[in-house]
C-alpha cells in the first residue's frame, strides 16, 4: 500500500481536492492545468520515480507488443502456412501487424471515460492484464484467426494506455513538467521500438511448433512485471 508521501508527491489526491473545492470545481482525476501545477511543485522537487517506472514499463510493454512482431511477421505466416510462400507473406502480415491498431479505434472515447471514472491506475492494470493475456494467446496461435482476434482484442480493444498516456504524465508530476514526464516515457518506448524486433528475431522459432512463443512470453513476462510494479508503487487515484 502506497504511503502518504508517495500518495501526495505521485497524484496529490487530497492537495488536489482542496485545490479544486477552493476554485469552486469537484475532484474528478483530470483536474485543470492550474490546480495541477500548483500542488505538483516547482521544477526543482524530485520527480515521483516510482510511479515514473511504472508508466515507463508500460510503455514499454506497449510498444513490445507493437513493433515485436515487425522482424517475424512474414516468416512466420509463411511457416504456418497462413501464406502460399514467402514472396506472399508481406500482404498476410500486414493484416497482423493492423489488428491491434484497428482494435483500438471502437474502444479509445470508451477507455477516455472509464479512466474518468475508474482513474489511471484502473486503467494501467487492466491495460497490461490484456497485453499479457493477448501476448499470450498470440505467442500459442497456430490458426490466423486466432492470431488476428487475439492482437485485435487483447493487444488493442483492451489497450487503454495510449490514451492516458498525455492526461497520466501531467498527473504524475503536474502540468508544467509535463513535457518532461512524457519525454522520459516515451524514450523508453523509443527503445523498445529498437530492441523489440531485434529481441523478437532473434527469439523466434525458438519452440518450432509454437514460433512465435518466445518472444511473445517475453514480452509477457515484461508485462507480468509492469503490473507488479503498479500495484506496488501507484498511488489508487479513483475519483470521488
Amino acid at each position: 500500500q502506497a504511503s502518504p508521501a508517495l500518495g501526495a508527491r505521485a497524484f496529490a489526491p487530497i492537495r488536489l481536492r482542496q485545490a479544486a473545492h477552493a476554485m469552486g470545481r469537484s475532484h474528478t482525476g483530470f483536474q485543470k492545468v492550474a490546480v495541477a501545477g500548483a500542488v505538483a511543485g516547482g521544477q526543482d522537487e524530485a520527480l515521483p520515480w516510482r510511479v515514473l517506472v511504472v508508466c515507463c514499463m508500460c510503455d514499454m510493454v506497449h510498444f513490445y507488443s507493437v513493433c515485436s512482431l515487425f522482424s517475424y511477421g512474414g516468416i512466420m505466416c509463411a511457416d504456418l502456412g497462413w501464406a502460399a510462400d514467402r514472396n506472399t507473406a508481406g500482404f498476410v502480415a500486414g493484416f497482423l501487424q493492423s489488428a491491434n491498431t484497428f482494435g483500438r479505434l471502437p474502444t479509445s472515447t470508451l477507455w477516455g471515460r472509464f479512466a474518468t471514472r475508474y482513474g489511471f491506475k484502473m486503467v494501467v492494470r487492466v491495460t497490461l492484464a490484456s497485453l499479457v493475456l493477448g501476448g499470450i494467446a498470440f505467442g500459442l496461435s497456430r490458426s490466423l484467426w486466432v492470431a488476428m482476434v487475439a492482437r485485435f482484442v487483447f493487444l488493442g480493444m483492451g489497450n487503454g494506455w495510449v490514451v492516458i498516456i498525455g492526461p497520466i504524465s501531467a498527473h504524475v508530476a503536474g502540468d508544467a513538467r509535463q513535457t518532461e514526464v512524457m519525454g522520459i516515457i516515451m524514450a523508453c518506448g523509443g527503445f523498445t521500438q529498437l530492441m523489440g524486433p531485434a529481441l523478437g528475431g532473434w527469439l523466434y522459432n525458438m519452440v518450432p511448433v509454437f514460433p512465435a512463443a518466445a518472444p511473445s512470453m517475453s514480452g509477457a513476462a515484461l508485462g507480468v512485471a509492469a503490473l507488479l510494479a503498479c500495484e506496488a508503487w501507484m498511488p489508487c487515484d479513483k475519483p470521488e
